[in-house]
């Protein structure tokens, strides 16, 4: 039981990433003037 749910909460937190990476590449790009300001964080 804990091995399967295990590879669940794997699964959830990868798509969890994805979503952020999704999200975050789409900030970025839709706010070219954010990107300079985070860079020089």
């Amino acid at each position: 039981m804990s091995g399967f749910a295990e590879s669940i909460k794997v699964k959830v937190d990868q798509g969890y990433g994805v979503a952020v990476l999704y999200e975050f590449h789409y900030w970025m790009s839709t706010k070219p003037d954010k990107r300079l300001s985070f860079l020089s964080l």
